[in-house]
């Protein structure tokens, strides 16, 4: 028994049969892992561009290379040197083109995200864009406004995706054909009436558009929001107290305890005007500012005043609205396009109440 044993474990094995082995139980595993590399590839490559870490994506990919790889070793010594110096040198060429090759093409855009403000008070007009470096730089090269000496044309980093940031004067938003670029007294129409040192009432409308917006320098931790003129109650937003405890039960809307910064206003119709009742807790910032014997003996203002920013956005770009937006696509080279993540334009305006 133990010769024959023997025997069988030293007969030679056919010369050709490891490579029947190698076809049957590594193709398959190897093909199954880097199919998940390609649609890793494709779905992620462009999350880069968006200010997404290089890090998620190159270890992603080297895991399932890693994994594709791990099933061949078996037969790494049956492999002819030939196949080994053909991979490596494709792999250096291909490296050497990856790094000096332009990465993007008609066919694979980078993605610069667009915004556009404007201030009310002063008629300052600005277009933000964001966008990896430095393909955004080279796009900007070929508009004409950003090349202007009074565009003012600065550039930063984002804070929080690290992308590339460039803000210039562009062309003014046109609202209509008749309407002069300077003109926006019509396009925000707001208002503000103090009711007590606490409470403030805003009208809010804005010309051609459904969305408004109002930030607050003090958080509010109140707001009730209706139709001008209207008879119905107003919309409300319930407040929780310190424990999270809902002050209004029954509700499905939520405040935060500390209140918020920031009032989004939308309406299924055009050209709504809003009305907004607002309730800041000036108590608690009064006694956050002042000290014990000032809250009882100092002579404290009665109403304190509030101060914020007060406005609309337009989301669409309808009938040559905005031509700074028109222009970037026009001049845009043809590897780069436009997304948004926020309006398309802001209009706004401080307000002191």
């Amino acid at each position: 028994g133990s010769e024959s044993d023997r025997e069988s474990v030293n007969t030679p094995r056919p010369r050709n049969l490891w490579l029947l082995e190698f076809l049957i139980s590594v193709i398959p595993l190897s093909v199954l892992v880097l199919q998940l590399a390609l649609i890793v590839s494709a779905a992620l490559g462009q999350t880069i561009a968006d200010g997404s870490s290089p890090v998620i994506v190159y270890a992603g990919l080297t895991a399932l290379i890693f994994f594709s790889i791990v099933p061949m070793v078996p037969f790494a010594h049956l492999i002819s040197r030939k196949v080994f110096f053909t991979v490596a040198f494709l792999f250096i060429a291909l490296s050497a083109y990856n790094l000096v090759a332009f990465p993007f093409s008609d066919h694979k855009r980078v993605k610069f995200f667009y915004t556009q403000n404007l201030d009310l008070d002063t008629g300052v007009n600005h277009v933000q864009l964001l966008g990896v470096q430095p393909a955004l730089r080279n796009a900007l090269e070929r508009i004409p406004s950003a090349k202007q000496v009074e565009a003012n044309l600065t550039w930063s980093t984002d804070p929080v995706r690290g992308l590339g940031e460039a803000k210039w004067t562009s062309l003014s938003p046109r609202m209509s054909s008749k309407e002069a670029p300077y003109a926006w007294d019509d396009l925000v129409v707001s208002s503000a009436k103090r009711i007590d040192a606490d409470v403030a009432i805003f009208t809010l409308r804005g010309k051609k558009t459904k969305s408004c917006v109002m930030r607050f320098d003090q958080n509010v931790i109140e707001v009730h929001v209706r139709r001008a003129g209207s008879d119905r109650d107003y919309t409300s937003i319930p407040i929780h107290d310190d424990n999270d405890m809902e002050v209004v039960p029954g509700s499905d809307y939520f405040m935060p305890p500390k209140g918020v910064p920031l009032v989004q206003l939308f309406s299924r119709e055009w050209d709504t005007t809003f009305e907004v009742k607002v309730r800041w807790n000036t108590t608690a910032v009064d006694s956050e500012k002042q000290s014990l014997w000032q809250t009882f003996f100092a002579r404290r203002e009665k109403w304190p005043r509030q101060t914020g920013r007060i406005g609309c956005q337009w989301h669409e770009n309808i009938e040559g609205r905005l031509p700074a937006l028109d222009e970037l696509f026009e001049h845009l080279p043809n590897w780069a396009t436009l997304t948004v993540k926020r309006p398309l334009l802001t209009a706004d305006r401080a307000f002191l109440v």
